[in-house]
């Protein structure tokens, strides 16, 4: 079977993780996923053979308190989280290393990415910590700085159904501002956010994002939706494929 283009990279973090040696903490920015799922099997697994998990070890059957693994797609990462992290840190792991996952690390409240630059600068030597980030961009300077950064590319092309968003193709999408309400509006969201996972943060998808934005803040305070709406659509039109 041929290399899939992430495999470089899923080699590189698993490079990290094995290291003998005391390792920084890791960004992987772009489709990272198979990235996670690969630290992660060798990171639980106590019965390793060259490389590969024995999958029956109670680390292979999920039963492991030395991975913590916090996600930020779903709600925004909160301080108390950071905390709780630190806390867990601060007892002595089962195994020779304990890894942290923070999902989507540019979820990170203010604090709490204040609290994570504490967390990366005092961890004790069996920490690694592995963070992921669609747009790493909205994370601390002073974070990035600190992580080594791994770019992983998207699948190959062909594995992945093509995406389509639910408006009229071509400049009629101009034409559709009566028809955006916020089912539609979620759906573009999605829509944007699988654009950057594939592609990555291209500037037509930051700003379509940053409209998105707008047009969010517009209608939680009652303002000119319409207007928004406009300018959400015409930010789309890189988007809008016959």
């Amino acid at each position: 079977m041929n290399p899939g283009p992430a495999d470089a990279a899923i080699d590189q973090a698993v490079a990290w993780l094995l290291s003998p040696d005391a390792e920084g903490p890791l960004l992987a920015t772009g489709d990272s996923a198979a990235v996670i799922e690969r630290v992660q099997s060798l990171a639980a697994c106590r019965r390793m053979t060259e490389g590969v998990p024995c999958g029956t070890c109670s680390g292979c059957r999920g039963l492991t308190p030395d991975i913590l693994r916090v996600s930020g797609a779903e709600k925004p990462i909160s301080i108390a989280t950071i905390r709780f992290l630190r806390t867990q840190l601060a007892l002595f792991p089962l195994a020779d290393r304990r890894l942290v996952i923070l999902e989507h690390a540019e979820s990170l409240t203010p604090s709490a990415g204040h609290a994570v630059l504490k967390l990366l600068e005092d961890a004790p030597p069996t920490a690694r910590f592995l963070l992921t980030a669609t747009l790493p961009g909205r994370l601390l300077p002073t974070i990035r700085s600190r992580c080594r950064q791994l770019r992983v590319p998207p699948a190959a092309a062909a594995t992945l159904p093509p995406i389509r968003l639910p408006l009229p193709t071509g400049i009629g999408i101009l034409a559709a501002v009566d028809s955006v309400q916020a089912e539609t509006a979620a759906i573009i969201g999605d829509y944007l956010l699988e654009h950057v996972r594939r592609s990555g943060p291209t500037p037509a998808a930051r700003l379509a994002l940053l409209r998105l934005r707008d047009y969010y803040r517009v209608a939680a305070t009652g303002g000119n939706v319409r207007l928004a709406t406009e300018v959400l659509l015409a930010s789309l039109l890189p988007f809008a494929h016959s």
